[in-house]
């Protein structure tokens, strides 16, 4: 959940202290701003996860006004709470280890990018993974299995960082590959692609892969991986 009130500490759960019913996780890092849509103000945004009893799972059938918000003592009524939609979420990671990414410590930063990814999604959401030169090199999709998804998470850090560069470049061929790995996913779904270069070696065309993606309803976010300090266009 993340909740953005206007000047306010984080929730405190009415509970039991001998067994609570539920209880809170909140992220440490507290975004303050100044203005929010035009509005003078000091704005606070923290994130947190309500769960069922001491560190149970997550409760998600939590409604928005049982959810209460206190400031020394007194209720914060200019409250608004967000629940994420990053469970259910199904991705495919598709990254580029070409001989291109060995200098300036592109694959480096690649891994440190992917591995951060994979960290960051949700325990509930499952991802897949391709690395590609001018070669589809790993290609472990979705693993499909909710009591698996930690161990199969494991197994893409591990591809992630064994990946060492070599080779031309085929993105397109690679972000089809993903394409076809969500196929008959239901919910939510996205392929991440991040290569640092022109791709020389597809088979598939931009406009295939394009509406391939309009065709599955399945949007590609592009990371572009460049030189430090060149401020080139990727």
């Amino acid at each position: 959940l993340t909740a953005v009130l206007l000047a306010a500490a984080p929730p405190a759960p009415a509970q039991d202290a001998a067994s609570p019913e539920y209880t809170i996780d909140l992220d440490p890092n507290v975004i303050k701003s100044h203005e929010k849509d035009g509005k003078k103000g000091l704005y606070v945004t923290l994130h947190f996860k309500v769960r069922r009893g001491e560190g149970g799972p997550v409760a998600d059938d939590v409604a928005k006004d049982e959810i209460a918000v206190e400031e020394d003592g007194r209720r914060v009524t200019d409250l608004e709470i967000f629940q994420p939609r990053a469970q259910g979420l199904t991705t495919v990671l598709a990254m580029d280890v070409s001989g291109s990414m060995a200098s300036n410590h592109k694959i480096e930063e690649a891994r440190k990018a992917a591995n951060a990814f994979l960290d960051k999604l949700d325990a509930q959401s499952d991802s897949g993974l391709i690395t590609f030169d001018h070669r589809l090199l790993v290609k472990a999709p979705p693993g499909r299995d909710p009591s698996q998804f930690a161990a199969h998470r494991q197994f893409l850090h591990q591809k992630i960082n064994e990946a060492t560069p070599s080779g031309g470049t085929a993105y397109l061929d690679a972000t089809d590959e993903a394409l076809h790995m969500l196929k008959g996913v239901k919910g939510r779904k996205a392929v991440i692609l991040m290569t640092d270069g022109v791709d020389m070696n597809s088979s598939r065309t931009m406009f295939q892969v394009i509406e391939q993606a309009k065709r599955d309803q399945t949007p590609i976010y592009t990371i572009g991986i460049g030189d430090p300090g060149k401020n080139e266009l990727v």
